[in-house]
């Protein structure tokens, strides 16, 4: 069978008369293919897959979750607009369900993200185990490792990837392992600093409320007392109404008699109200300046209640409550992990191409044999023929 002067049988016929060369050849470029993949360095990724810590772990930050550090650190105690002071407790126990956890899971393995492409961590783990690397080289070091996020569900997962080579395969893993411990622990240290910054704003807000609340007292005293002495003032102004011009002012001494705060000044009033004579026998400013008040038997309802918000400094330590709240935690365990992960479960995938195939180099060994021995023969008989022409 003959067609536009192709041979079919002719080919089959010489391919199988040279059988053994093709054979041979397409051995030879085997051990070729296997001699070049052996000496190859080997490019291979490794893959540790990490998530969100569970529930149970996430139990362990009870101590901080409790407390409102969100609204807290924003407005721990705020003025209204008629200068009363209104306090938003650190915690209660009638509200604690209604607060968002301020350290969740979720932010957990963010922070956790967010730390390692800082590169702070990557690049002084790397430096560490490279000594005298220089900056272009650290640069290449670093983009072997990547953090990539995966969508699955309602909880991301992630993938820790490390681009890598067979004969550095053991000594990446130990850094991987190396930076997974470092940023664990520096994801726990820039929570406790967060909460740390907080607990100083709070113990800041704290301080200028003090401050207020005791301004606040000391001038409604001070205003407080020279009502006093203006009412002591106005007393005998009308017991010389009385005595002098009969002037009926029983009812308004009455009235200013009501202030339980005027019976420090009792043996006075009650003398200048028993004096039937002209009150000329009393120095009434030299009285009323020699009088003395002592702040804590001055009272009413407005300096009680500023007195009450200023005993809630004294009788509670909102400061000493985060500080417990983060020494019990898990921030403070060194067992505690950020995230969930687990070394055993390690992938580790070659990257081949078509060179790390022998059989690839099998079939090149077989087309290049079988087309020269055909691109041979056919020349061959061309020129046999032509000779045979001649």
């Amino acid at each position: 069978m003959q067609e536009d002067g192709l041979d079919i049988f002719q080919i089959i016929e010489d391919l199988f008369n040279n059988k053994y060369k093709i054979i041979f050849s397409t051995i030879f470029f085997s051990i070729l293919g296997y001699a070049y993949n052996a000496q190859k360095i080997e490019k291979i990724e490794i893959v540790l897959p990490i998530s969100e810590i569970s529930e149970s772990q996430e139990s362990k930050l009870t101590s901080i979750n409790v407390l409102d550090l969100k609204n807290s650190s924003l407005s721990f105690y705020q003025i209204t607009q008629d200068s009363k002071i209104e306090t938003k407790p650190i915690y209660s126990v009638e509200s604690v369900r209604k607060y968002d956890p301020y350290v969740t899971s979720e932010k957990l393995i963010q922070e956790f993200y967010k730390e390692f492409y800082s590169f702070d961590v990557l690049r002084l783990i790397l430096e560490e185990n490279n000594e005298n690397i220089n900056e272009d080289d650290l640069v290449s070091e670093i983009n072997k490792f990547k953090l990539l996020k995966i969508d699955e569900g309602k909880t991301p997962m992630y993938n820790f990837i490390i681009y890598t080579n067979s004969v550095d395969k053991n000594n990446d893993i130990s850094i991987l392992m190396e930076i997974v411990s470092k940023l664990n622990s520096q994801v726990k240290l820039n929570i406790i600093d967060e909460i740390n910054n907080i607990k100083t704003s709070i113990s800041f807000s704290i301080k200028v409320t003090f401050d207020l609340l005791n301004q606040k007292i000391e001038t409604y005293l001070s205003k407080y007392k020279r009502d006093l002495k203006q009412k002591v003032k106005e007393f005998s102004y009308l017991i010389f109404l009385r005595n002098n011009y009969n002037i009926d002012v029983e009812k308004e001494i009455y009235n200013i008699l009501q202030d339980p705060n005027l019976m420090i000044f009792n043996d006075i009033l009650l003398s200048m109200y028993s004096s039937k004579e002209n009150l000329s026998n009393y120095d009434i400013d030299q009285i009323i300046s020699d009088l003395s008040f002592e702040n804590n038997s001055i009272d009413s309802s407005e300096l009680s209640n500023l007195r009450s918000e200023l005993d809630t400094f004294n009788g509670f330590s909102f400061i000493e409550v985060i500080e417990n709240a983060l020494t019990k935690s898990g921030l403070f365990i060194e067992s505690f992990n950020v995230i969930q992960f687990d070394y055993s479960t390690i992938q580790i995938n070659t990257k081949k191409g078509i060179l790390d195939n022998i059989y690839f180099f099998a079939l090149i060994g077989f087309f290049f044999s079988s087309i020269s021995i055909l691109v041979f023969l056919g020349y061959k008989r061309n020129r046999e023929s032509v000779l045979r022409n001649k």
